[in-house]
């Protein structure tokens, strides 16, 4: 008899914590995990290699990640062959807009510059370079101050 009021306590706290949980996540504006980008040129994925993330809650739990610079995160990705000014398009799926989207492009392993800005965009457009190159890019979204996730890619316009 003890034994089944401690199986009974004990499924009904696991409910009652799920149920919470989910009314929580719901609620919230935030997006349980970092999201992904997912960036396409002619219809054809480019491969990202995940630079940074900082995905932590008002408790303070969660997950960060720092990795190497952008130059040496790109070294052993394929990089995308794209003509000049041609159009890049991105992706943010999640469950809201990321508040701002950054897209910087690297001049130096510790030097960036803006490139392009939205702000509230899930889907956006992004045009290329007119000169020829090698180009390293990195895409930020930002959900709030303790929400951000930041990938990088490389392009080589001919």
């Amino acid at each position: 008899m003890k034994e089944n009021i401690k199986l009974i306590s004990f499924i009904t706290l696991a409910v009652v914590v799920t149920i919470l949980g989910i009314v929580n996540y719901r609620n919230s504006s935030i997006p349980l995990n970092a999201p992904n980008p997912t960036l396409k040129y002619n219809n054809n994925d480019i491969a990202l290699a995940t630079w940074e993330h900082t995905w932590i809650d008002d408790k303070m739990q969660g997950s960060s990640n720092l990795s190497e610079n952008p130059f040496k995160l790109t070294e052993n990705i394929s990089p995308v062959k794209a003509n000049p000014t041609d159009k890049i398009s991105f992706n943010f799926v999640s469950k809201t807009k990321p508040k701002s989207t950054f897209i910087s492009q690297w001049i130096s392993p510790n030097e960036a510059k803006l490139y392009a800005e939205y702000k509230n965009v899930s889907n956006g457009e992004l045009i290329m370079p007119s000169e020829k190159g090698t180009y390293i890019f990195s895409i930020s979204g930002m959900w709030d101050e303790t929400h951000t996730t930041h990938h990088v890619f490389k392009i080589i316009i001919h």
